[in-house]
């Protein structure tokens, strides 16, 4: 199958190491490799890094760096549930520092995995005949569905600032020079008006003298806040079952900025309503939608249909056709006997 494969040994001297890439994922396939490097036997790997954007039994549709070489179980670097999104292209970092076994894995600037139990860095893993970009070592993972626009690698762990600026600046070229005075910090909301269990993205933006645009969500020293408990906040999203309103803050040393969120009601149209007039075999009225039903034999006492026995009503076919975004509400009043 189509890949591409690097010169050996690629990072295999590396102690601490950054492997960072700007990539759009056409089709999430499970355990598909961005990369994989290291050695194998017949149509296994022995000892190898590799990073699956989608795994399918650490914790699935967990985005998954894996390493393994010296003995024991493999060392898996994710955040349980979490997902990369499709159809966009997006800037994917992952650091390994040896000095604490600290792994962390960035998305678009912001860490959204951390593990203190990576202790298998490159250099330990050692000579890596196969650097491959699109496939796996093991014979039976498919391949990567998507597009690479630049890859990565670098010598030591980058900081989470590096990454940031790596971020912003994107790919095809690099940052060079000093940032500046950070001049502002802003919060930008992906959706202004989201419903009820909508989750919404927010990214927190730092704009310094001579780069503007850098991902600010999990830089160290920056708290965000939300007002409102009912509103769940992450680092990177909130939700809320709830229509609500309520502010962001977001403090940075002496800089404070607050935005204003809120949680809007559904719109929602009255598509069927049923009375029941008294009387047995009397069939049920829709008044709004004109869809009447057929009664086959219940009784109807006091406005209210009496259903003690199998006999049914039959509403008419295509009654939730009308639904254009597959969001409905079923509304009745009842009474329940105890059996």
């Amino acid at each position: 199958a189509a890949h591409v494969r690097l010169p050996s040994n690629l990072i295999s001297e590396c102690e601490s190491v950054t492997i960072e890439t700007w990539m759009t994922i056409d089709e999430l396939q499970g355990w598909g490799r961005v990369f994989d490097f290291g050695n194998k036997e017949g149509t296994a790997g022995t000892k190898y890094m590799f990073f699956a954007p989608y795994n399918m039994t650490v914790n699935s549709s967990s985005a998954n760096f894996v390493v393994s070489g010296q003995g024991g179980a493999e060392q898996c670097l994710y955040r349980e549930g979490y997902y990369i999104p499709t159809g966009e292209e997006v800037h994917v970092a992952i650091t390994v520092l040896a000095d604490g076994n600290l792994g962390r894995m960035y998305v678009n600037g912001i860490m959204v995995a951390e593990s203190l139990e990576i202790s298998n860095n490159p250099a330990k893993i050692g000579p890596m005949e196969y650097c491959y970009l699109g496939r796996s070592m093991y014979a039976g993972d498919p391949i990567f569905k998507g597009v690479l626009n630049e890859f990565r690698t670098w010598n030591g762990a980058m900081s989470p600032l590096g990454i940031a600026v790596n971020t912003a600046v994107g790919p095809d070229s690099l940052f060079e020079g000093e940032l500046g005075e950070l001049t502002d910090i802003r919060i930008v909301v992906d959706n202004e008006n989201p419903l009820p269990g909508e989750e919404v993205g927010y990214v927190v933006y730092a704009d310094f003298e001579n780069l503007k645009n850098v991902p600010f969500n999990t830089m160290d020293g920056v708290v965000v806040t939300c007002d409102n408990p009912n509103i769940d906040l992450g680092l990177w999203s909130y939700s809320s079952p709830f229509v609500l309103s309520g502010n962001l803050t977001v403090t940075y040393g002496d800089k404070v900025v607050e935005k204003p969120i809120a949680i809007k009601d559904t719109t929602v149209e009255l598509m069927h309503r049923y009375s029941f007039d008294d009387g047995a075999y009397t069939n049920p009225v829709d008044s709004v939608g004109g869809m009447n039903g057929v009664n086959y034999g219940l009784d109807i006492q006091d406005g209210n249909l009496i259903m003690t026995t199998n006999i049914y009503i039959e509403l008419p076919q295509g009654i939730l056709s009308g639904t254009e975004d597959g969001s409905i509400t079923f509304e009745t009043w009842l009474d329940l006997e105890a059996t």
